[in-house]
């Protein structure tokens, strides 16, 4: 068995590193690597109390309602669009406060993303499928869609394209992420027209511009797959980008929904580029497949391997993770040919005996923090219907610098600790650990949750005497036992 000279127990520490801390009601593994393995397959359905009020022990299901589906959603766009220019212009001479009542009004009508950053958080306060969920943060930040247009669908894109297929092949998620709606809409690739196609002729008619983005293009090899170090010129870029041009549209207008190839699938013939394409050598034709045909490439080349291990190692493992464990990633993958389960569990098992110190995410240490504590601190789905609760969802993660649904950089929240370490972030985490205990109804008090976790008697004692309940609880959370993960 690991050990460590933390006062954690190794199997506390160990699902710190790649799940969360279980709450009162669940049980602590004891054998904490085939938990983690079986953990990562899980697929339960999200629960949650109907509200911060009620007892967090009454879970139900969330509503369907707030999983639609990507063709309703963007439905919603195009008609959130629409009635925002209608409010502006028939308001435009009301009280600024009038019209901004109509707007946010109509925006809460078909804006999801308060419903998708509360369903995240009941998932990471409630969820027994920590290990999967931890998995499932670390691609949905490896496919960044950070921008404010992009989040009307970011929740399909965790829901429907990273978590059911990120045990998959690495081939399939590429294309998987590449081709939702949220991704070309944040890397612009709706903009992405080819001048010789259709569409190209009949804006160039209109007096229009029209030409290649290459966003896309450039991130989906430098972020998303080889990286840098393969070596791909501009030219390579460029060609990338005419096998993307046609993907992707600023939204679906039912009249034209007949443009598509679907909504799942946003092709669009007669924005594409016809012809052949080349490649870091390789040639493609023109349509729709050639898209999969490129990046199955992607996927295949062992620049990419070794640049997925890495970030994976570096989230997980060890800011400095060592050639030795990033090898024997690298080896699954290959045995596997690309399978990311068989390289999840792989981290797994090398998670249990190696490992440096790594600072958890913020979003993190609040999850295990409601967590350890039985608080019901996030809201709950009736919460969310209600217009001036609900749209308040994001401001917890928001605060604490690390929503998925706001503004960041198309290389994600950063995976190095050293990032996460500032005043700043210590006295979020200080003002969020006193509202969880107060305004979140903690069940417990700091000596039940100390005796359930095994808190070393030496610790009990400094904890006890920090004062009130709630600052013992403040003291219990905010420091390195709970903030870091050990050696």
């Amino acid at each position: 068995m690991k050990t460590t000279n933390s006062p954690k127990s190794p199997t506390l520490n160990y699902m710190m590193r790649v799940g969360l801390l279980p709450r009162p009601e669940h049980e602590v593994p004891s054998d904490p690597v085939n938990w983690a393995i079986a953990n990562l397959y899980r697929d339960d359905p999200t629960l949650s109390p109907p509200s911060d009020r009620d007892d967090p022990t009454n879970l139900q299901p969330w509503p369907e309602e707030f999983d639609p589906g990507i063709r309703r959603r963007l439905i919603n766009l195009w008609r959130w669009d629409e009635s925002r220019d209608s409010i502006r212009e028939r308001l435009k001479n009301a009280p600024e406060r009038e019209r901004q009542s109509k707007l946010d009004e109509a925006q809460f009508k078909y804006d999801l993303r308060w419903h998708d950053a509360a369903r995240m958080d009941a998932r990471g306060s409630f969820g027994e499928d920590s290990v999967r969920q931890r998995f499932g943060h670390f691609w949905f930040n490896h496919f960044t869609v950070g921008n404010y247009d992009a989040f009307y669908t970011a929740g399909d894109m965790y829901e429907h394209r990273i978590l059911p297929h990120m045990n998959g092949d690495f081939a399939n998620l590429l294309y998987e992420a590449t081709t939702h709606y949220s991704m070309l809409r944040y890397l612009d690739n709706v903009s992405n027209i080819s001048p010789r196609s259709k569409a190209g002729q009949w804006r160039r008619m209109d007096g229009k511009q029209v030409g290649f983005n290459d966003n896309l293009a450039r991130e989906i090899m430098e972020l998303h797959s080889c990286s840098p170090a393969q070596g791909y010129t501009e030219t390579d870029i460029s060609e990338a980008a005419r096998i993307l041009a046609g993907w992707g549209d600023w939204a679906l207008n039912p009249k034209n929904e007949r443009d598509w190839l679907s909504a799942e699938r946003p092709y669009i013939r007669n924005k594409a580029e016809p012809g052949k394409k080349t490649v870091l050598g390789k040639t493609y034709g023109s349509g729709y497949t050639a898209l999969k045909e490129f990046t199955a490439d992607l996927a295949a080349l062992p620049q990419t391997r070794k640049f997925i291990c890495y970030r994976l190692a570096l989230h997980f493992i060890s800011d400095e993770p060592s050639k030795r464990l990033t090898d024997a990633l690298e080896t699954a993958w290959v045995q596997s040919n690309g399978n990311l389960g068989k390289v999840h569990e792989k981290l797994l098992e090398i998670a249990w005996t190696d490992g440096g110190r790594k600072l958890l995410w913020p979003s993190h240490w609040l999850y295990n923090t409601v967590r350890i504590s039985g608080s019901n601190y996030f809201m709950g789905h009736k919460d969310v219907f209600n217009r001036k609760s609900g749209q308040r969802a994001m401001r917890p993660m928001r605060e604490l610098g690390i929503s998925f649904w706001e503004d960041r950089q198309p290389n994600g929240y950063p995976l190095e600790s050293k990032e996460w370490i500032s005043l700043e972030h210590l006295d979020r985490r200080i003002r969020f650990a006193s509202a969880v205990y107060g305004t979140g109804s903690g069940r417990l008090t700091p000596q039940q949750i100390m005796n359930n976790l095994g808190i070393p008697a030496e610790m009990q004692t400094q904890i006890r005497n920090a004062g009130s309940t709630t600052d013992q609880f403040t003291a219990l959370v905010v420091n390195q036992w709970a903030m870091e993960v050990q050696a």
